[in-house]
């Protein structure tokens, strides 16, 4: 990204529904864009509109691209640096962040030079040329993530486009990430993952329906090897630790759509129970979170609608399914801080928005947020910090936090 301003006021819309605000989001069309003379009054402020600059600051050319997000938001395809590349190509990748961020990824030189999403195409009849050497920059077709928060670290787990897996580790007391190393595996269409301990459980969908799963020891650094859980024909997981136990959340590749459950005890690391149905069909997409010993399980339905089913593990009861509102939600990810449950939601026209709920049916009202063209999103809980991850479609995976004690967002940063 630009210069690493933190601390985005994290906002609200207090009642406004999903469908109202999908609805505004998608009227506006792809309107992050800006003219030419805007992107040059931003660079006259961040660089006094030199786009060959490089002070050794870290930041570089007219726009002061970390090379970080110069990488993640393609700018290598022209130039190994932001500063070896011309106005126009610097402007183009400029676009991308624009796109993802919003203005504020420019907080102090964006207002000055009045930089907003109005939808200018800078450059309309014309593309630059990649250089003749283009850096390859990493895309992931599949994009699902799935991930795991041991003693202030998050690891995270992707499915890449040619089916592997590959895993990254966020050092958040201290910053930083490892980068993106391979995990063994092959033919996976959909991830997820549970943490017990110091173990974590991570689950792949395979493109044949049948699930998997391996053990990964983060106090010895080691996994175990591959083998099949008792089911089949299954479309989409979710693995959420609830009382003790991994408990296990499918929906069926079958036309009704079904959801179903499954308990795994993390000491024999095997099934404590068969799998038993849950009611309901139509599901394309099942995201759960615990807030002590209850899951508050959330579907998403073929027509983009939201339902919640909460499952009682103390009593053993399940509430049934209730719509909870939202519509257009093509991926969905939900966290828990505290007693509070957190969701996000990718909406059909790419956009970004955001509930909380404190429990008893009190919701606080969707909240648009900054980012777009999100086809994935998977979300962290780590005390009072909720972890964000997306994958857009452009291939790219970026992150973003949000403190929920302090109120405050970071910008999106790609990785």
């Amino acid at each position: 990204m630009p210069k690493k301003y933190r601390n985005k006021l994290l906002t609200a819309v207090a009642g406004a529904s999903l469908a109202a605000v999908a609805c505004s989001t998608a009227l506006t069309g792809s309107a992050q864009a800006a003219s030419v003379s805007t992107w040059e009054s931003v660079a006259q402020c961040e660089s006094t509109g030199n786009w060959s600059i490089d002070t050794g600051n870290g930041y570089y050319g007219g726009l002061q691209f970390s090379l970080s997000t110069w990488k993640g938001y393609g700018g290598l395809q022209y130039a190994a640096y932001p500063n070896q590349a011309t106005e126009q190509q610097q402007i183009l990748v400029a676009e991308k962040v624009l796109a993802m961020q919003g203005p504020g990824a420019w907080p102090v030189c964006g207002p000055k030079a009045g930089l907003t999403n109005d939808g200018v195409n800078p450059y309309p009849s014309s593309t630059p040329a990649p250089t003749s050497t283009p850096v390859a920059t990493p895309s992931v077709a599949n994009g699902q993530v799935a991930s795991v928060v041991i003693n202030g670290t998050a690891h995270i787990f992707q499915v890449t486009s040619d089916g592997h897996i590959r895993m990254n580790d966020g050092y958040y007391p201290s910053g930083g990430w490892r980068g993106w190393v391979p995990l063994d595996g092959s033919g996976v269409v959909g991830l997820s993952a549970a943490a017990v301990g110091n173990t974590v459980h991570l689950f792949a969908v395979m493109s044949d329906g049948t699930l998997r799963e391996t053990v990964g020891d983060y106090t010895t650094a080691t996994w175990g090897g591959w083998h099949v859980v008792p089911g089949s024909n299954v479309a989409q997981l979710s693995a959420v630790t609830v009382a003790g136990k991994v408990r296990l959340y499918a929906t069926l590749n079958d036309a009704n759509g079904s959801p179903r459950s499954a308990d795994l005890d993390p000491a024999t690391d095997t099934l404590s129970t068969g799998w038993y149905d849950l009611t309901g069909g139509g599901v394309k997409q099942l995201v759960g979170t615990a807030v002590g010993d209850t899951v508050r399980l959330f579907a998403v339905t073929g027509d983009g609608l939201l339902h919640e089913n909460d499952g009682n593990y103390d009593a053993g009861t399940w509430s049934g399914w209730n719509n909870v509102g939202g519509s257009q939600i093509s991926t969905l990810a939900a966290a828990t801080t505290g007693t509070t449950v957190h969701l996000y939601a990718g909406t059909t026209d790419g956009s970004f928005h955001s509930v909380d709920s404190t429990g008893n049916g009190q919701w606080s009202g969707w909240a648009t947020q900054s980012g777009s063209l999100v086809d994935q999103l998977n979300a962290l809980g780590d005390g009072q910090t909720v972890h964000l991850y997306a994958h857009t479609t452009d291939g790219l995976t970026h992150s973003e936090d949000a403190n929920y004690s302090t109120s405050t967002w970071t910008n999106w940063y790609s990785l």
